[in-house]
């Protein structure tokens, strides 16, 4: 009973996607079940029953996390998801660079082999992503939704996520306008930044979900 895409109007957001793949079929895909009508045309409609997905997966558990650029730090582990910039580790906060951030989740064979389409969902990152599912990449993600598909990738058993996320020099370039400038690490031609600008945020700041969403081809 409710209209998702009203004439002239963009699509309600977190509602079903509707294309037209190269062989000519159509294609719906909701994480959201139930019953839709699609006008077709003015005289014709199509109706279709999406059953509910298994429910998502959140990745809970510790993250460890290795860092590569200017002055980075130690690994960390981080027992849940936090921007690089509220750590309590000065050298994490003030950091510009890239941080790996692995953990393993271990899926039954339902959730891993599925009929449903499978994505890997990085809730909010800052700034862009390379991940790696298993040893394989699995591409760049850079403006949400930040989410890549997964279906067929997984595994029973346990499978390992590898994001690597790269934010922009801002952290380190407050950090050192703190210090003397003997003990600097960045030099630059202009003062963008002061030591009493607030740090932007960095990092990988979840949540991390494995989501389960159904599709089927239109008649």
């Amino acid at each position: 009973g409710q209209s998702l895409w009203p004439r002239g109007q963009s699509p309600v957001a977190g509602f079903p996607a509707v294309w037209v793949q190269p062989d000519g079929q159509a294609v719906m895909q909701s994480s959201q079940p139930g019953e839709y009508t699609l006008e077709i045309s003015q005289r014709a409609t199509t109706k279709v029953t999406l059953a509910p997905p298994p429910p998502a997966v959140e990745l809970r558990g510790a993250w460890r996390v290795s860092f590569v650029g200017v002055t980075p730090p130690q690994p960390q582990v981080f027992e849940q998801l936090i921007a690089w910039n509220k750590h309590p580790d000065s050298a994490v906060r003030f950091f510009s660079g890239a941080g790996e951030h692995r953990q393993e989740i271990t899926l039954d064979a339902k959730a891993a082999g599925g009929d449903t389409r499978t994505y890997l969902d990085l809730g909010e990152v800052r700034e862009l992503a390379e991940v790696a599912l298993n040893g394989a990449p699995l591409g760049v993600v850079w403006k949400p939704p930040f989410r890549l598909d997964v279906t067929g990738k997984l595994r029973a058993g346990r499978n390992e996520i590898s994001i690597r996320v790269i934010n922009t020099w801002a952290n380190r370039l407050i950090g050192d306008a703190a210090l003397p400038e003997a003990e600097r690490h960045t030099w630059i031609s202009f003062k963008h930044y002061d030591k009493t600008d607030e740090l932007p945020d960095s990092g990988l700041l979840g949540p991390v979900r494995i989501q389960f969403v159904e599709q089927t081809v239109l008649k």
